[in-house]
Order: structure tokens, then sequence, then C-alpha cells
């Protein structure tokens, strides 16, 4: 009982502070909304974020693509994929091909995880990483893996960010 009356008086006081610090508060004081400061690190540039979703299969131009505007750089932190295919079919990797200080090289992301489900094998990675694209070039995700005619339903993912370069 004395532990039932410790927490009520605690609670009655809790609530009595509040109360006083509300009736405290200038009027108008909680309807009013501060924007926030958005503080930089003086050693690096702006972000400007990006991420993009495209349907597997891929059904239109420029699906799995990220062009990289002139004046800027591309930083590819995070891909995903989460795609079924026939049971005779098997996806093994994400693939990314990036062009970086001149150079074009392809890189892959295996998959994570492998489930059958029927007349469907599904696969599904998440990777965070760190590539990059230099301005004026075209980044390229896609998937890869064994068989024919496989046809594939899902969703291929990727985030990061464009920065400016000098």
């Amino acid at each position: 009982m004395r532990r039932l009356h410790s927490s009520t008086v605690t609670i009655v006081k809790l609530s009595v502070f509040l109360g006083v610090v509300a009736l405290a508060a200038p009027a108008g004081a909680h309807a009013q909304s501060v924007p926030p400061e958005i503080v930089l690190h003086p050693n690096e540039p702006a972000r400007q974020p990006f991420q993009d979703s495209w349907g597997v299969p891929f059904n239109e131009p420029g699906d799995g693509e990220v062009v990289v505007p002139p004046g800027k750089r591309f930083v590819l932190e995070f891909t995903s994929l989460d795609v079924t295919v026939d049971t005779d079919c098997r996806v093994g990797f994400v693939s990314i091909t990036t062009t970086a200080g001149g150079k074009t090289a392809g890189h892959h992301v295996p998959i994570a995880s492998h489930v059958e489900f029927g007349t469907r094998n599904i696969a599904v990675t998440g990777q965070p990483l760190r590539l990059y694209g230099d301005p004026g070039t075209t980044m390229f995700v896609n998937f890869g893996g064994a068989g024919l005619n496989c046809n594939p339903i899902g969703a291929l993912g990727a985030s990061g960010y464009f920065v400016d370069v000098p």
C-alpha cells in the first residue's frame, strides 16, 4: 500500500510541475515551431540526397540507372534487392557499374538470402557500401545469376547523395 501511495504522490507532483511550467510559458509558445538549424561540417560540401527504386523486370528506359549531372559527384551508400524468379533460376548478386577517377569498374554485392517458395525462388539482399560516380557519367545497377527466361518480379533500390565538385 505504501508503494502505491508513493507512486501516486510522484505522479501528482509531476502533474503539478508540468501544469506550472505550461502556465508560466508565454502565450502562444506552444503553437510556435522553430525551423531546424542546419549545421554542415566546414570541410564537407552540402549533400543532396538521392534514392530510387526500380521495379523488376526493368520496363522503362533508364530503369536501374543513376545519371550523375555535370558538376556533381555521386556517392552510392546502399543498395537492396528483393526479387523472385522461377525455380530453375538462381539470382547470385547485385551488379553495380561506376566510373570514378575516369575508370569504369564493376562491383558485385552477393545475395544474402535464398528461399524456395512453391514454384519460385526468392532472393534478398541489402548492403551498405561506398561507391563513387564521376560528373557526367551514368551508374548502372542491375542483378545477375543463372537460368533462362526466369520471369523476375521484385524491386531493386539504391540510395546515396550528390556533392558539388569544384
